[in-house]
């Protein structure tokens, strides 16, 4: 009897062994054909983005050539931002037609590292105020109003000469009065800026908004989301754009692009800026708050 149990118990344990390894088997099976798949998912979605980045390559600016035919573009920017993409949208900005009078860099000053940087930005722009944290958005405010014709008008010289404001223009001679241009506004940020968009691009934005300034506001950090967010990271993907999207004064007055760095960003850029003419705006990019990829 103990025998006859003892080989029951065997051959059971045998019997289960076999299953297990027949399911393990087919798991395996099912978990090595779904590897093949993605793999076979990725070299496609690699050819796509290959086919794409070709035709940005040969593409360049001809598909926007025009679009801005003598149209007055002031460009402006933050110390921090990457150079090299600023400059290379100065110059679709050229091909597309438009006119740079200027570019205004809002220098690191800003940051108002101590107690008579404060003062002296804030005694310019007549602040109340003596948090840096109140003085710069104050600042901005004012800059705005400048260039909207409210605003003292060497408020901007003024800067310069106090090392807040860079304006650089083409060829000799003073820098223009940006009111008297009849110029549209093309802003450029990053989360790279030396001084946090909150506390001095957004506010100046939604300043040039509320102001009914022409204003195209575009986040240089990425191009076209070619580098995915990682999932463990905090940090808002938008930096610059995404708080614009989400004030509701202004979401109807400016446009933004949250990926300008990238040749559909450049693209939409300049046809956000053309459609300004027709009193037309709108939210562009693959962010949150977007619309579409490009105007109509």
């Amino acid at each position: 009897m103990f025998l006859a149990l003892g080989l029951g118990i065997a051959m059971g344990a045998t019997v289960v062994d076999r299953a297990l390894v027949s399911g393990l088997e087919d798991q395996l099976n099912r978990v090595g054909t779904r590897a093949d798949s993605v793999a076979a998912t990725n070299d496609h979605l690699d050819e796509e983005l290959s086919s794409w980045e070709t035709f940005a390559g040969q593409a360049g600016d001809q598909l926007i050539a025009g679009r801005l035919n003598a149209v007055p573009v002031v460009l402006v920017t933050f110390a921090g931002v990457n150079g090299d993409v600023v400059t290379g949208l100065e110059e679709t900005l050229r091909n597309a037609g438009a006119i740079v009078p200027a570019r205004v860099l809002f220098t690191s000053r800003f940051a108002l590292p101590d107690e008579a940087a404060t003062s002296e930005l804030a005694s310019l722009v007549a602040a109340g105020a003596t948090d840096p944290e109140q003085v710069r958005p104050e600042a901005a405010r004012r800059v705005a109003e400048a260039w909207a014709g409210r605003a003292r008008p060497e408020l901007i010289s003024d800067l310069v000469a106090a090392d807040f404001l860079e304006v650089t223009v083409e060829g000799a001679g003073p820098p223009p009065v940006i009111a008297d241009l009849g110029a549209r506004f093309l802003v450029l940020s990053s989360g790279e800026a030396d001084v946090p968009n909150p506390s001095l691009s957004v506010p100046l934005v939604r300043a040039m908004g509320e102001l009914s300034l022409p204003t195209v506001a575009a986040d240089v950090a990425r191009a076209d989301r070619s580098e995915p967010r990682p999932v463990e990271s905090d940090a808002d993907p938008d930096p610059f754009v995404g708080p614009l999207r989400e004030d509701d004064r202004i979401l109807g007055r400016i446009s933004t692009v949250d990926h300008a760095a990238g040749f559909r960003g450049r693209t939409a850029v300049v046809l956000a800026l053309a459609e300004l003419g027709e009193a037309t705006v709108g939210q562009y990019g693959t962010g949150r708050g977007a619309e579409r990829f490009l105007p109509d």
